[in-house]
């Protein structure tokens, strides 16, 4: 497991956290074990974040794998439905959840890059470039 993961959990093991991120994670694992997932809006009235300030902090725990979306939540109150987050409890998924979740960014980046290459030329090497990458990527 990485340096920087290890020392993530340890936080939350010893309960001597000094990160947002392991704050987060640590109310996400007791809402696991729960069997509940919990959203941006639990979120937000358990911490004094700002929305944006957890948004990024569960993209860095999803983008480390140790986190994942499972099914929503509908919010009346909201007219809106919110992704439930939960924490990865195998540790050899881990390190799966992180590399499917770069190759889902990267595929992201590909898409926003043929989409900005539309107006150039069909023939330039950029977009030829990421027509490559798109098929290499189109089967992962």
């Amino acid at each position: 497991m990485e340096a920087k993961i290890e020392a993530l959990m340890k936080q939350v093991e010893t309960g001597k956290m000094n990160t947002d991120k392991a704050y987060i994670l640590d109310y996400l694992k007791r809402r696991t074990k729960k069997k509940q997932g919990t959203d941006i809006v639990d979120l937000e009235h358990h911490f004094t974040m700002k929305p944006t300030t957890i948004l990024a902090r569960l993209s860095d725990l999803e983008d480390m794998g140790l986190i994942y979306k499972k099914g929503k939540r509908n919010r009346e109150e909201q007219d809106q439905n919110y992704s439930l987050f939960y924490v990865e409890e195998h540790e050899e998924q881990i390190a799966h959840r992180a590399q499917l979740r770069h190759v889902d960014k990267f595929k992201k980046w590909i898409t926003k890059g043929l989409k900005f290459t539309e107006q150039m030329a069909d023939d330039t090497p950029l977009r030829d470039y990421l027509l490559k990458l798109e098929l290499t990527f189109k089967n992962l």
